[in-house]
């Protein structure tokens, strides 16, 4: 919000402050990249596919650093980790019933990452109690239909249009940095993208407000009568 809104100073205070509470707080980094990318030189292509290109092109070049073993210093023993748990098939963390058999081939990796990416969205699973999984549906499935519906349906005027497309570049690239490296057991890594869906769920609400105007519905079907 504060980067939208030019705020340069309180921008780049908040953002030391997220990159000292958690390691994958290090994706920041790639998402600030993508806007200053996206506004600098891409003005010309649409949002959407610019975060699609953008994203998997690092989905490849991470595929071919696994892949083919390039060594890269400071990464060596986190690239190492990673290709053990590819080998292994980890789609969640400390979940093995969900451990998918893969050949480690160019095509096995890409598909681990994308059913991985599927995953960090999912909200259900069978070891939750009935009570845990029914909260979750409750809770996530408007948010995840709020979001898309503003994706495929856009009636936003170009602030608020801003601010939704900085929270899905947020959602979507947070998806894609725990695809390539690790869903939580618990998913509490998916934490961080609970507040921009909530956002999304207020913009869309605002949005479509005529549409839950009880009053106003009612006045104009008494009319009608």
């Amino acid at each position: 919000y504060f980067l939208i809104k030019k705020k340069f100073i309180v921008s780049l205070f908040l953002f030391f402050i997220c990159l000292m509470m958690k390691p994958s707080s290090i994706n920041l980094i790639v998402i600030i990249f993508q806007i200053f990318l996206f506004e600098k030189y891409m003005k010309k292509k649409s949002f959407y596919t610019k975060l699609i290109y953008f994203n998997f092109f690092i989905i490849l070049l991470y595929t071919v650093i696994i892949y083919y073993k390039i060594d890269i210093i400071f990464l060596k023993t986190t690239l190492e980790f990673l290709n053990d748990m590819i080998k292994q098939g980890v789609v969640v963390h400390d979940r093995e019933y969900l451990n998918l058999k893969i050949d480690f081939s160019f095509i096995g990796i890409l598909k681990l990452i994308f059913i991985k990416f599927f995953y960090y969205f999912k909200f259900w699973d069978s070891n939750f109690s009935y009570l845990h999984n029914f909260i979750n549906t409750v809770v996530f499935v408007p948010m995840y239909l709020m979001t898309l519906i503003l994706i495929f349906k856009n009636r936003l005027a170009a602030e608020r249009e801003k601010i939704f497309q900085t929270n899905v570049l947020f959602i979507f690239s947070y998806a894609v940095f725990h695809s390539l490296t690790w869903i939580d057991f618990d998913w509490r890594f998916r934490c961080v993208i609970i507040i921009p869906l909530l956002y999304n769920a207020v913009i869309f609400l605002e949005s479509y407000s005529h549409y839950f105007d009880v009053q106003k519905i009612l006045k104009k079907n008494i009319k009608k009568l």
